[in-house]
């Protein structure tokens, strides 16, 4: 299988490449693109990976709505990013919509698309923790007839 990676911005998709043919992986793929408007076929993919993404996105709850769209049915989302702080120098200077999230924001956008959400870890020792939640698509439950 191969991996795809995307990305709006050519000069971290140039990044990406360089590093790929430094560390010699071959089955993967940078693509420019729009994680709210992913150019990928409905469940067609076995895990996705929000790192460090969603602190930019005005509608989180819409990114990880389109996450779960290409997830196959058994299929893994997760989501790395910052835990809430008030650190406003980063809106400013490296355009954060949001600062940081909260387990149960998380959760709740998870369970919107459809998906069973936990809190997996949170990271901290650094300036900022950092949390990563797992998710995955509900199960059909079959009716009786």
């Amino acid at each position: 299988d191969t991996m795809i990676g995307i990305d709006r911005s050519p000069d971290m998709l140039r990044f990406g490449r360089a590093r790929l043919l430094q560390d010699r992986i071959a089955k993967a793929e940078l693509r420019q693109g729009d994680m709210n408007a992913l150019d990928l076929s409905t469940g067609s993919a076995d895990t996705v990976v929000l790192h460090q993404v969603l602190h930019y996105a005005p509608r989180p709850a819409s990114v990880i709505a389109e996450a779960a769209r290409i997830l196959k049915p058994n299929g893994k989302l997760i989501v790395v990013d910052v835990a809430p702080h008030d650190r406003e120098d980063l809106r400013r200077e490296h355009a954060h919509a949001r600062l940081g999230f909260g387990d149960e924001e998380v959760l709740e956008y998870l369970r919107a698309a459809q998906l069973n959400g936990r809190v997996a870890a949170h990271l901290s020792g650094g300036a900022l923790t950092v949390t990563v939640w797992c998710a995955e698509p509900r199960k059909a439950r079959l009716r009786a007839v």
